[in-house]
């Protein structure tokens, strides 16, 4: 067996192991998690294949002091990678912004060697967040007239803002999805309502705008959604957990198509 200390290093994975390496002065971190999310940390060494009955030690690392923050979290192999996983669920983690993670290995045979502590991995966690609508007019007209004696709208824009509980780091994604109601007959197909501004792939968008067309006449009740994305705009750098947002039922709003009235006729007598 071999004894040599080795250099770990760290996995993080949800479901399926997924490398990530810290690279020096890397300045993202290696996984993003919110409250719904879970990230699961594995080890990985081409060096060293664990052997039954080893042990490996995680802890939770203070970057500034570079010494433990106490609450290590000691898993035994028994033949599977799976046995020395280590899952952190979002909402476990009671602060947001950074937590650095490291580990190492105790070996069961012949003397406990111990092995030199891993890189570390970052696991950032984004703050919840909040969603309101507003629209710039509540009623316009279901279509243009021709008269020069007046002026009238045909169109109004519902804005959904989102304010996160603290501000986001550069390049998290945010997916936007709107839905609305006729107060008479349910649910209406957004798609024919209008359109809404697509969701960023390259920066991260606190707002997003409804352009509502129809000319249908009634009256719509519009609400929206935001979430995190899957991956930051990086393509690569993970999100885990959703965190879908709705807006708050008293903050839906409501745009009334209405109807135009038909042309006069004018009466001698």
């Amino acid at each position: 067996m071999n004894t040599k200390k080795n250099l770990l290093k760290i996995s993080a994975m949800v479901g399926l192991l997924f490398a990530f390496t810290k690279l020096a002065n890397a300045q993202s971190p290696n996984i993003y998690v919110c409250d719904e999310g879970t990230v699961t940390l594995g080890y990985v060494n081409n060096e060293y294949a664990l052997e039954v009955g080893d042990k490996v030690i995680w802890v939770k690392w203070d970057e500034a002091t570079g010494t433990s923050l106490g609450g290590s979290i000691e898993k035994t192999y028994n033949g599977s990678d799976s046995d020395v996983n280590f899952e952190i669920d979002g909402s476990s983690l009671t602060t947001n912004g950074e937590h650095h993670y490291r580990m190492y290995v105790i070996a069961v045979d012949p003397n406990s060697c111990g092995s030199d502590l891993s890189d570390p991995v970052e696991v950032y966690k984004l703050p919840n967040l909040n969603l309101a609508l507003s629209a710039t007019i509540s009623a316009y007209c279901e279509a243009l007239d021709d008269n020069p004696e007046t002026s009238q709208p045909t169109q109004s824009e519902i804005t959904a803002t989102t304010t996160p509980d603290e501000a986001l780091p550069a390049g998290i994604l945010l997916e936007y999805a709107w839905s609305a109601e006729e107060a008479v007959g349910g649910p209406a197909d957004i798609a024919l309502l209008g359109t809404s501004t697509d969701n960023s792939t390259t920066a991260t968008e606190l707002t997003n705008t409804f352009t509502m067309t129809t000319t249908t006449v009634g009256v719509y009740e519009f609400s929206a959604t935001v979430k995190y994305a899957a991956l930051a705009a990086d393509g690569t750098t993970k999100i885990k957990g959703g965190c879908e947002t709705s807006v708050p039922e008293e903050g839906k709003q409501t745009v009334e198509v209405t109807a135009k009235p038909g042309v006069p006729s004018i009466t001698v007598s």
